[in-house]
C-alpha cells in the first residue's frame, strides 16, 4: 500500500504502521484510521513469485526509518493501464526489498502462455479450471505449462484463475448486471460464494470494490 501524509494504517493492536510504503502479511489484522483521497493498494497473490519475495522480505531486513516520498517511489507514473500499474508494483516491491532500481520490465511472454490467457477468459463461467486440458488445448504438457505459466504470470494457474472470475464479476456489476448474473457469469454457483470469494480476497464487498475507481483498460 502506497499512500501520501501522515501514517493512517494501523495494526490490531491499533498501532501506526509507518508509510508511505506499508506492507501487509496475508492474514494480518488491520484498519485504515482516517480516509485518503490518493492511496494505491496493491494485492499481490502469496503464491506468487511476488508474494513469495515479500514473504521472504524479513531475512534480510532494510531500515526504512527515512521516509521515502511518494514522488520518489514511483515517479511521475499512473496506474492508467495494465502495463503502468505492474511497473508501479515492481518499483515497490523492489524499495522493499531493497532490490536494484530500475526493475526489469518485460512485455514478452511465450506463445503458449499467451494462447492459454486468450482461453482462459471463456472458462470462467466454468468455475475450476481443468489445467490438463488447457494444457492440451494449447499443445504441451501440463506440468510444463504449468512451469511456463509460474515463470511468466507469476502465480499458479488455479490462483490465476480465481483472481480472473472475481475481475469477470466486478466488470459485470460495474456495467450494471444484477449481483446473481454477475455471480453466474464469473463460475459461482451461488451470489454468496461470489460474495465470500470476494470478501476473502480483498477483504471488502465488490460492490465497495465497483465504487473505489476506473478499471484499468490493457
Amino acid at each position: 500500500m502506497l499512500h501520501a501524509g501522515r501514517p493512517f494504517v494501523v495494526d490490531a493492536d491499533g498501532q501506526p504502521m509507518s508509510g508511505p510504503l506499508v506492507v501487509i502479511d496475508p492474514g494480518r489484522k488491520h484498519a485504515f484510521r482516517d480516509r485518503r483521497d490518493h492511496v494505491l493498494i496493491a494485492y499481490i497473490e502469496p503464491a506468487s513469485a511476488i508474494g513469495a519475495r515479500l514473504r521472504n522480505r524479513h531475512a534480510h531486513p532494510v531500515d526504512h526509518t527515512e521516509s521515502h516520498p511518494v514522488q520518489d517511489i514511483i515517479g511521475a507514473l499512473r496506474p492508467d493501464n495494465w502495463s503502468r500499474a505492474d511497473e508501479i508494483v515492481r518499483k515497490m516491491v523492489a524499495l522493499v526489498c531493497e532490490l536494484p532500481s530500475g526493475v526489469p520490465m518485460s512485455l514478452w511472454r511465450h506463445p503458449v502462455i499467451d494462447a492459454a490467457l486468450h482461453r482462459l477468459p471463456a472458462s470462467t463461467g466454468e468455475g475450476l479450471v481443468d489445467v490438463d486440458v488447457l494444457a492440451a488445448e494449447v499443445g504441451i504438457p501440463s506440468d510444463r505449462l504449468a512451469q511456463l505459466f509460474d515463470a511468466e504470470v507469476c502465480m499458479p494457474v488455479k490462483s490465476y484463475m480465481a483472481w480472473l472470475r472475481l475481475v469477470v464479476a466486478t466488470e459485470n456489476l460495474a456495467v450494471g448486471a444484477s449481483r446473481a448474473a454477475a455471480a453466474s457469469v464469473a463460475g459461482f454457483v451461488t451470489e454468496a460464494a461470489l460474495s465470500d470469494a470476494f470478501h476473502a480476497m480483498f477483504g471488502m464487498s465488490v460492490e465497495q470494490a465497483v465504487q473505489l475507481g476506473n478499471w484499468l483498460a490493457p
